[in-house]
């Protein structure tokens, strides 16, 4: 009797194994292409998070993810430098609830590597709530130079330290955005005439949504097949302002008067500037149109060459014309 029960106990076991291996397994779709080293993973899936070879989590039931690229597709004309390490401290995006922090991790770029190599590189991969954000703003932090000959590295000085710019990011519910930045390092490095480093950001941006692929070889992001949603590029002038479609011209001077900037354009004659620089902006200050002074330069206006020179009063921003002939206030702005 008790040889039988063990007999019925063995079959009815084998039984539950058969019942289970026979049962549906419901296996979720994904799709996922990769490149040649399994980098790629894009999740299709809604309602399901799935996860990349590089640890990336893609939860897509109300998210998309976003992969940020970094650029220099110009080369420095100064053949002294080595490299250019270029650190973004933070990244943050904007959208109708307010703004959104996506990274507060530092990175250092080397501009003039990315140039060498040509590749776009990775700054960052996250996840972002579907919708459309409409700014991005990220602040620089050290900006490293180092040179071929060996000398002791340098900074850069920045005017403005954080850089906001208006943009669309379109980011689709388990779909794959890209938002690139493309930085022209010929462009936004100036040595001043007292041997300061000055960096002033010219960039382009440029967004996707609804990108089929990504592709990461050596370090080398590329998109394909996405929906282009912006592409604007900036610069950032010698008063801090950010410009659309702006960089100094390359025979424009650039130097120093005290600690105030002077912007020297090719076409003006010093003949023509009969009281300088300096006695201007004593001037300013003393008769109290301005009570610091952040840039001066020449502009033609009304047909006629005149000193131009932006500063602060009252908190306010405040911009004095100038006679180049005789030293006398124009107009306050």
């Amino acid at each position: 009797m008790k040889k039988n029960y063990i007999i019925l106990a063995v079959i009815a076991v084998i039984v539950l194994l058969i019942a289970v291996f026979k049962s549906p397994v419901v296996t979720p779709v994904v799709t996922i292409e990769e490149d040649e080293q399994g980098n790629d993973i894009i999740p299709t899936e809604t309602g399901k998070t799935t996860t990349t070879k590089t640890g990336t989590s893609v939860p897509s039931k109300n998210a998309g993810r976003v992969v940020f690229t970094i650029s220099d597709e110009t080369v420095l004309s100064d053949a002294t430098i080595q490299s250019v390490l270029l650190t973004i401290n933070d990244i943050s995006v904007h959208n109708s609830s307010g703004w959104v922090t996506v990274s507060k991790t530092p990175r250092a770029f080397d501009l003039v590597s990315l140039k060498a190599t040509g590749r776009d590189e990775m700054m960052l991969d996250t996840n972002l709530n579907a919708g459309t954000y409409d700014q991005i703003r990220f602040s620089l932090g050290q900006i490293l130079v180092a040179h071929k000959s060996g000398l002791n590295s340098e900074n850069a000085k920045s005017r403005l330290q954080t850089i906001n710019l208006n943009t669309k990011i379109v980011v689709e519910k388990g779909g794959l955005s890209g938002v690139s930045f493309d930085f022209d390092l010929a462009k936004s490095l100036h040595r001043i005439n007292d041997g300061t480093l000055m960096f002033f950001p010219v960039l382009k941006l440029n967004t996707q949504h609804s990108i089929k692929t990504l592709q990461n070889l050596g370090g080398n992001v590329q998109f394909f097949e996405g929906l282009t949603d912006f592409v604007q590029s900036w610069g950032v002038d010698e008063n801090g302002d950010i410009k659309v479609d702006f960089s100094f011209g390359n025979l424009t001077k650039i130097e120093f008067v005290g600690k105030v900037i002077r912007i020297i354009p090719y076409e003006e004659k010093q003949e023509d500037i009969k009281v300088g620089a300096q006695t201007i902006l004593d001037t300013v200050i003393r008769n109290g149109y301005l009570s610091e002074v952040v840039s001066i330069q020449t502009i033609v206006r009304e047909n006629k060459r005149i000193w131009k020179v932006v500063g602060i009063k009252s908190s306010a921003r405040v911009t004095v014309y100038a006679d180049i002939s005789t030293g006398a206030v124009i107009s306050v702005e």
